[in-house]
């Protein structure tokens, strides 16, 4: 059976008019108003009193609002207007009090003239009040015995609307058809509607009976009026409406680190080139697992194709893998990096990476529970949100080669000329930037930093850490299955052998079909499942000079080079030919100011007008050893020790002598 309770935005019907609550006051009377805009303050009894005897009748449609319930609104005090009133308004209270002091105001009118001639020259008021003023301020003083009562209402005071009867009409059906549009059709438009249908039904009245048609500020005016959401909903969408709407009321409360896991995905904006060939990776994605309760950052990992259930996983291992190791790898970040172990929920919102099966499955295992958001609703993982404002602003966009996510900021701004950062130097900066800047500075929710959060919650929760981190990196790898030859297992391209791998083939037969997991990060190595012993057995890459640390979307990119020359792409020393002529390629078109040339280079790096990902890669300079000196360099705010690990571009095709910063 359908309810309804007094809510803000619950409407009657009364007759043909419609009155909509829109406030409670401290009285206890509910505020309604009508479509013309009129008050009408009533208590919950007369309302009910006209409700069962079906003067009032409920709109159905208003009853699933989720609008909160009706506010007290408590009176509003003197300081709410404007200072003359103010002033006026003491003004009256002073005369008042001190004519009480003398005696009851209720006396003849001569005697009180006198003493208001008396108090003004006291006060130095040159224009006293008359008898009958006095009388009057009285009266409304006497209620409340407040200076507040006294405030002159002028603010009631102004223009009052013209438009009114058919006029009124007109203009209520151009704004339905034409503002309240998806179109977005601007106020301007809706105006010359009004005026061509006004001057449309003009031409069939009398001189006498003539619509008068509104102004142009009157219109305006008109439109500040419109309730805003209303107008969103319908230019905009519910979806826009309510998230440009909504209210920020609650907040989700947690009580130690590790209770709660916020991860998410963003594009950098950034163009990468891979410091170990000199070839192009394009623009990279980010994924990064902040904990809520301190705001401390887990982990994160740095890919190149569309976010997928290994990113996740990725990211998910290095939060909970100590950081020693990984760090080791930049001697020159000094401060420590506390994150590690398990967590107890991660959240989540609704994309497919998320929804997979082998996410799913890989979270049950490590013991991670999976909460994800409603739709569309960012705000309920609001801190991984902000924390990607928070790195664009304090680090991306510093870097040369930013290529900004919107146009308008760019200005004249070349990020292809400026585009020269690698792979190991953009995880180097992010590493350094969130180790050293991000957890050293003060958090303003946290009033304190988020490195002295995490270390106060690891005093108040044990950590657990996995037995096995070999374990944890297999559930977190790629699964496909491969046949097992005299030479080992071959995947893109390369093989992997090992005598122990050769052991299970004389054990199992001559060929068998075999379970591995494979790395995005790493083309070097392989796990192989072997099914009696019940374990995985790690097998290296034949060719470990080629492979070691070589990320597989820079060897698929490889590999199709050496295809699109005829060449066994099979043969190792031919990829590695390829790998050398691609760099050459890349360095020779990007001296050339042609525009073939440049269209040359993009179609050696495997970029066509259909790859909207790679296509701003096209006019980038490979990455050099060697770094070339930034004219009239920017402060970035990062330190001089790591300022050397980005390039201009510009300087290649000028063809300058690379020097040290």
């Amino acid at each position: 059976m359908l309810r309804f309770s007094f809510r803000r935005g619950l409407r009657f019907f009364e007759g043909l008019a419609a009155w909509t609550i829109s406030r409670r006051f401290e009285t206890g009377k509910i505020q309604m108003e009508d479509e013309k805009g009129e008050l009408r303050n009533m208590t919950e009894d007369e309302v009910m009193r006209k409700y069962v005897k079906g003067e009032l009748v409920v709109d159905a449609e208003t009853l699933p609002s989720k609008e909160p319930a009706c506010h007290i609104l408590v009176p509003r005090d003197l300081s709410t207007f404007p200072e003359k009133e103010q002033k006026e308004a003491l003004r009256k209270q002073e005369y008042l009090k001190k004519l009480s002091e003398i005696g009851p105001i209720c006396y003849t009118a001569e005697p009180l003239k006198k003493n208001i001639l008396k108090i003004a020259a006291e006060i130095g008021d040159s224009n006293p009040p008359s008898v009958s003023t006095i009388f009057r301020w009285n009266t409304r003083f006497g209620v409340g015995k407040s200076a507040t009562s006294l405030v002159n209402r002028n603010e009631k005071k102004g223009r009052r609307s013209s438009i009114s009867g058919e006029v009124q009409q007109i203009v209520d059906v151009a704004i339905e058809e034409i503002y309240f549009n998806k179109q977005k059709y601007s106020k301007k438009d809706v105006c010359e509607r009004i005026q061509r249908a006004i001057r449309s039904a003009n031409a069939t009245r009398c001189n006498a009976d003539q619509l008068v048609e509104p102004s142009i500020a009157t219109m305006y005016r008109y439109f500040d009026r419109l309730y805003q959401y209303e107008v969103d909903l319908a230019r905009l969408g519910r979806t826009a409406a309510t998230s440009q709407h909504r209210p920020s009321l609650g907040l989700v409360r947690v009580k130690r680190i590790h209770d709660r896991w916020e991860v998410d995905h963003t594009p950098l904006d950034l163009l990468v080139y891979c410091e170990k060939t000199g070839l192009p990776m394009g623009r990279p994605w980010i994924t990064v697992i902040i904990d809520r309760y301190s705001r401390y950052i887990l982990g994160f990992y740095i890919s190149f194709q569309h976010p997928s259930a290994n990113s996740v996983l990725q990211a998910v291992v290095h939060a909970i893998l100590p950081k020693e190791e990984f760090l080791s790898q930049f001697p020159d970040i000094k401060a420590k990096w506390l994150a590690m172990g398990f967590g107890d929920i991660i959240v989540c919102d609704n994309g497919m990476d998320f929804h997979s099966e082998s996410f799913i499955a890989a979270c049950q295992e490590i013991g991670l529970s999976v909460w994800f958001c409603p739709a569309k609703t960012p705000q309920y993982k609001g801190s991984i949100e902000r924390f990607f404002r928070t790195l664009n602003h304090g680090l991306i966009h510093k870097l040369p080669g930013s290529v900004f996510n919107n146009p308008d900021n760019r200005g004249d701004y070349e990020s292809e000329k400026l585009a020269a950062i690698s792979f190991q130097a953009l995880n180097h900066l992010i590493t350094k930037w969130i180790v050293e800047i991000y957890h050293q500075t003060p958090h303003r929710s946290l009033r304190t930093t988020p490195h002295n959060m995490w270390q106060k919650g690891m005093a108040e929760r044990l950590i657990e850490h996995p037995v096995s981190p070999d374990q944890l990196r297999i559930i977190a790898g790629k699964t496909k299955t491969r046949s097992l030859f005299l030479y080992g297992i071959e995947l893109d391209g390369l093989k992997y052998n090992s005598k122990q791998l050769q052991y299970i083939r004389r054990r199992e037969g001559e060929t068998i079909e075999i379970r591995l997991k494979y790395y995005e990060e790493d083309v070097g190595y392989i796990h192989v499942w072997d099914s009696v012993e019940k374990g995985y057995l790690r097998v290296d890459a034949v060719n470990s000079e080629y492979a070691n640390g070589l990320h597989r979307a820079q060897h698929r990119l490889i590999r199709q080079h050496a295809r699109d020359k005829e060449w066994d792409h099979t043969n190792v020393e031919r990829l590695m030919d390829a790998k050398v002529e691609m760099a050459k390629i890349i360095l020779d078109a990007t001296k050339s100011r042609k525009m073939i040339d440049r269209k040359l280079a993009a179609q050696a790096r495997g970029i066509n007008s259909s790859n909207q990902t790679d296509s701003m890669v096209s006019a980038c300079s490979p990455i050099c050893k060697s770094s070339a000196l930034l004219p009239e360099q920017e402060d970035f705010g990062l330190d001089e020790d790591i300022s050397h690990l980005y390039v201009e571009r510009d300087y290649f095709s000028r063809g300058n002598k690379h020097q040290e910063i």
